[in-house]
């Protein structure tokens, strides 16, 4: 039976990788660009240490020139040299479009490779390799009994850093997952999800058809983020003499085993977004554009009724299922 430090180390590790692949996934997603399947290099591919051995290893992650900006992280494994899919204890690798790293305690000897998948902008899929081989060893640190002067003066650099970066993960965790965010108004979302949109006041989801694995993830974009999302918005806001406000890029799916698998099943229902102060005007009228993969678009009008005044500060729309499982949805006025 597993102590409670085994317990809080094991959720340590399902929070770290959740929230990186997150992190990845919602600040760099875009829309699709027709170009050959890209492949991807893992620079250095390998790497070799001691079991009982502090593990902070990086390696760069690049893709062909055919591409201007990697995509998604789409999902990630470890597997044994004999091709069982176990990740080694206490190790967690953090996938990102640019690198990969390594972090923690070497407990496990074996070989062990990491494999993660990237969803290309062409539509197919590429993955990196990287090989960690922890040799049944110790390091000459962990062999004294006698703390090193090092060890006496407190923690390290690294194990500050390593600090910092597990606080910031846990903010970002909180923030997310706050009630705050997922409410606007009276107005609460019915469905499980991470809400990290700041530019505006709150999103609340209420599809019409969801159940207990239903999520969604909701966050603020950009022209440097979704690029040729934004550009379909302005393109539309400017035919209809439109004024772009906040975008917000929102992924629709379900949570399978602890892993996010998109679906539109979710995506039909009601959506509330609270104006944010720098983008009300008296007497405006509020709409939002959804820019689907592909770049197909939908205007919906700002619903005004008995439950959502037109001075409410408040946009209220009603969605038909998406064409996709991510969506831009784009704030406008007139």
């Amino acid at each position: 039976m597993q102590n409670n430090d085994e317990r809080l180390t094991n959720v340590r590790k399902i929070v770290f990788a959740f929230a990186t692949t997150l992190i990845a996934l919602i600040t760099m997603w875009n829309f699709g660009i027709k170009a050959q399947a890209a492949t991807i290099t893992v620079s250095p591919s390998s790497a070799t240490v001691n079991k009982g051995d502090t593990v902070n290893i990086s390696a760069t992650v690049s893709t062909t020139g055919t591409f201007k900006d990697m995509s998604p992280v789409g999902g990630y494994n470890w597997t044994t040299s004999s091709g069982e899919s176990h990740m080694p204890d206490e190790v967690i690798g953090y996938p990102t479009t640019t690198n990969i790293s390594f972090t923690g305690t070497a407990r496990e000897a074996g070989s062990f490779t990491f494999t993660v998948t990237y969803n290309m902008n062409d539509e197919t899929t590429a993955t990196g390799v990287f090989t960690l081989t922890i040799s049944d060893g110790s390091s000459s640190s962990s062999s004294s009994s006698e703390p090193s002067n090092l060890e006496s003066q407190g923690p390290s650099a690294e194990e500050i850093r390593q600090q910092e970066i597990e606080a910031a993960y846990e903010d970002f965790i909180k923030e997310g997952n706050s009630t705050e965010n997922k409410t606007v108004g009276n107005n609460k979302s019915s469905v499980n999800g991470f809400f990290y949109a700041r530019n505006v006041n709150g999103v609340a989801v209420q599809p019409t058809a969801s159940d207990k694995n239903s999520y969604v993830r909701v966050a603020d974009t950009d022209k440097n983020k979704s690029k040729n999302a934004i550009g379909v918005a302005n393109l539309v806001a400017s035919t209809y003499k439109l004024t772009v406000g906040p975008c917000l890029n929102v992924n629709y799916g379900n949570m399978v085993d602890g892993k996010f698998v998109p679906s539109t099943t979710g995506s039909a229902g009601y959506m509330w977004i609270g104006i944010p102060g720098n983008f009300r005007v008296n007497g405006a009228k509020y709409s939002v554009i959804a820019i689907y993969e592909g770049g197909s678009y939908k205007i919906f009008n700002n619903i005004i009724n008995a439950a959502n005044p037109a001075d409410s500060g408040n946009i209220l729309i009603n969605l038909p299922e998406a064409t996709s499982a991510n969506v831009m949805y784009a704030l406008v006025r007139s």
